[in-house]
C-alpha cells in the first residue's frame, strides 16, 4: 500500500524521508520548512455507516 506525506502548511506531497538521528532533527518540508504533515495512503476502502 503506497504511503506518502503531505505538508499541512503548503500542501507539498512527497515520500517519507529517512530521518536523521540527531536531537532536534526530524522531517521538515523542503518547500516551506514546516514540520506538520498528514500521512496519506492509497488503496483504503471506507465503509459508510449502516
Amino acid at each position: 500500500m503506497p504511503v506518502w506525506i503531505e505538508c499541512d502548511d503548503c500542501g507539498l506531497e512527497g515520500t517519507i524521508p529517512e530521518r536523521d538521528v540527531v536531537p532536534g532533527g526530524g522531517t521538515r518540508c523542503p518547500s516551506c520548512g514546516e514540520r506538520a504533515f498528514s500521512v496519506r495512503r492509497s488503496g483504503l476502502d471506507w465503509h459508510p455507516d449502516p
